[in-house]
């Protein structure tokens, strides 16, 4: 009876992850359509703070992979960034000095490179991109334009990278 049981609640899980899977590829095209009569403002998607889970995090449809870019999140409501905050990521709130110490940014970038979680820096309402850039070139000279281009996901660039006291590498176990 526990091995049917078994049996059934993986075969409903299954059955689950698909439908979710079809809901979230129906969400994509309902957001296309509605996005086709919207004019060229700007250049990105828009979405609401619900549908983040599968434009941002999920990627539905490929687009943040395909535009080969880091995403730029800009909410004037701040729901976005409680969202982001309580979600799986290394979140450092850049008006915060605790969060732009060094240590912490290494830190959230090494965890974001050994383990596939984003990092996300919140500037809040003030533009704070000289401040982030200053700080990860005084970690490693280059780094923000190795992030920026994303020639800190390569294999090569893991390897030699070093983020202070850390070797961080893809092969490597620390």
């Amino acid at each position: 009876a526990i091995g049917d049981a078994e049996t059934l609640v993986e075969t409903l899980r299954l059955a689950a992850e698909k439908a979710e899977e079809k809901l979230s590829l129906a969400r994509l095209r309902l957001r296309e359509q509605t996005q086709e009569g919207v004019g060229d403002e700007f250049q990105g998607l828009k979405c609401s703070v619900p549908e983040l889970d599968d434009v941002l995090l999920k990627d539905v449809g490929g687009k943040i992979h395909s535009d080969g870019r880091w995403p730029l999140i800009i909410d004037p409501s701040g729901q976005a960034a409680t969202f982001l905050r309580y979600r799986d990521t290394n979140y450092l709130n850049t008006l915060n000095p605790n969060d732009m110490n060094m240590e912490t940014i290494r830190l959230a970038l090494l965890g974001a490179l050994r383990y596939g979680k984003p990092v996300v820096f919140d500037m809040m309402e003030v533009n704070m991109f000289d401040a982030v850039k200053r700080q990860l070139e005084g970690i490693e000279s280059g780094l923000a334009e190795a992030i920026l281009s994303k020639q800190i996901l390569q294999n090569e660039r893991l390897c030699a990278v070093n983020l202070g006291k850390i070797h961080c590498s893809l092969h490597e176990k620390q």
